[in-house]
């Protein structure tokens, strides 16, 4: 591989948006496993089917291949989350 396709690997896997998308839940907390999340994602946007289900502060804590979903719920929703990688 040469220097420039290296570089566009690169770019592309540092750069590149992973869109992950729940079935309906009602509890919290909840874990999602993917192998395109990664410990370095974090969430650049999230959509709720149902916005009243949100009761509260969630938080999303990343690791290599899942994601935890924490928080307060009333009723049900499905979660789309978009997750980016962190630049530092």
């Amino acid at each position: 591989m040469n220097t420039l396709s290296s570089l566009l690997y690169y770019i592309l896997d540092k750069f590149r948006t992973v869109k992950i998308t729940t079935s309906s839940f009602s509890s919290l907390p909840q874990t999602v496993t993917d192998s395109k999340i990664s410990a370095d994602h974090s969430v650049v946007n999230a959509v709720l089917s149902n916005p009243a289900a949100q009761t509260g502060d969630w938080t999303v804590t990343t690791s290599a291949g899942s994601l935890t979903i924490s928080g307060s719920i009333s009723g049900s929703t499905t979660l789309t989350l978009y997750l980016s990688k962190t630049n530092e």
